[in-house]
């Protein structure tokens, strides 16, 4: 019969009291991090609705000078033969009829208004009706805006169950192929990655599953630690064992950082279809699609808006995926391919007078106004066309400034003082 060493016995002995206490510290933590970390809601954050004021109608306008036109079709009204229905409006050589839209925070309902005009000049308001003058009436104001918090984060929650199957499975596909099936932590994947890394003598591609992200995203800093991945791969757990996959890729879908847009922060595909392509999640093209799913890698570094040229090589990265895996047919692939790079940067007052945007947060946060679950509405005074104006103006006088004199800019000896 072996004799064991007692030293032996009290090794194992030591070695069995530190695995038991070393999972008894992981339940422990487990447990904390199952009451603690909770899933953001779509409405934890109310929208701060920021307005512009309300544009007069009057005698002596210019439509030009104005931007009249314009201000209509920013706010959704569409030129038709007749004017029969909120939202019309026809434009002859001689008047301009417009329904309007209610506005039911000015208790005014829809009205009809015709501009009579001479050159392009708006020489009287009355109602087409009978005549009578209108004055004073108001084109309605416009939305600016939305902002959740004070860091002019902007993120438009859409529910899982509104959000087109093609962006999910785009997600899907080039982030984590076995989301439906893996318990938070993906092992094949992480297999996978090590071996690739290892091959391609790099950190070329990762193993962290959407929840991994996701839980990343929300309660743990970007540094990279194996501490870092580890309370991360943790928190995945916990979150598959408290939330069900439908509510986990929601989050996902709505949280995830995807660019900026000047000062502003980009979150979920839907800001991000609304912000680089000007449409809503529903009218996106394939390749369009392709380019929010390629975004996730590297925001800034595939920001189509100024890298064009890795933007289009991530998105047939994405496109190429979603042919392989039978998303997208051949014809399809072939098509959306070949599609050059376009982007339709949406600019708002956020873009275009981020200091304005401050000052109205910091004067509802001076007041101590508490959104309601639905949100504020905050009427400005703020005219997005002559802001626009006023920005446009800047930026060529100081183009021009900078081109004159160039020494301005040069970081040597300003004229203000050296650096």
């Amino acid at each position: 019969m072996a004799i064991v060493h007692p030293w032996i016995k009290r090794g194992m002995g030591a070695l069995m009291a530190l695995v038991a206490s070393g999972l008894a510290g992981l339940a422990i933590y487990g447990a904390i991090l199952s009451v603690s970390l909770a899933l953001p809601k779509s409405d934890e954050h109310p929208p701060l609705r920021l307005y512009s004021g309300p544009f007069l109608l009057k005698p002596d306008l210019i439509l030009a000078h104005s931007h009249l036109l314009e201000r209509l079709q920013r706010l959704g009204y569409r030129r038709a033969e007749t004017a029969q229905a909120p939202g019309d409006y026809q434009l002859t050589d001689e008047a301009l009829t417009i329904y309007l839209h209610p506005q039911p925070e000015a208790h005014v309902g829809a009205t009809m208004v015709k501009l009579t005009l001479a050159q392009g000049r708006v020489t009287d308001v009355q109602s087409p009706l009978d005549g009578a003058p209108l004055f004073p009436i108001f084109l309605e104001p416009e939305l600016l805006s939305g902002v959740r918090g004070a860091s002019r984060q902007v993120r438009e929650w859409i529910p899982l169950a509104q959000i087109p199957p093609q962006v999910i499975a785009a997600v899907l596909t080039i982030e984590d192929g076995r989301f439906n099936s893996h318990f938070g932590i993906d092992p094949v994947a992480v297999g996978r990655a090590l071996w690739t890394n290892l091959v391609k003598g790099g950190v070329v591609q990762g193993g962290s599953t959407i929840t991994q992200q996701l839980a990343k995203n929300l309660f743990y800093s970007p540094q990279r630690t194996m501490g870092r991945k580890f309370k991360e791969a943790l928190a995945a757990l916990v979150l598959e064992t408290k939330y069900t996959k439908q509510e986990i890729l929601e989050s996902y879908l709505n949280e995830i950082y995807l660019g900026q847009a000047g000062f502003v922060s980009i979150y979920g595909v839907g800001e991000a279809a609304h912000r680089y392509f000007g449409k809503t999640l529903g009218e996106l093209t394939v390749e369009e699609i392709a380019m929010i799913a390629g975004l996730i890698k590297g925001p800034n570094s595939y920001a189509p808006t100024k890298h064009p040229e890795q933007a289009k090589q991530r998105r047939d990265v994405v496109l190429r995926r979603l042919r392989e895996t039978g998303v997208l047919s051949e014809e399809v692939w072939t098509r959306a391919v070949n599609e050059p790079v376009r982007v339709t940067p949406s600019e708002d007052v956020l873009t275009d007078a981020p200091y304005f945007v401050d000052a109205v947060l910091r004067e509802v946060e001076e007041a101590g106004v508490v959104p309601l679950p639905e949100g504020l509405r905050i009427d400005s005074t703020l005219d997005p066309m002559v802001q626009q104006a006023a920005s446009e103006s800047l930026e060529k006088g100081l183009a021009k400034l900078e081109a004159t004199h160039p020494h301005l800019t040069s970081g040597l000896e300003p004229v203000q003082g050296a650096v």
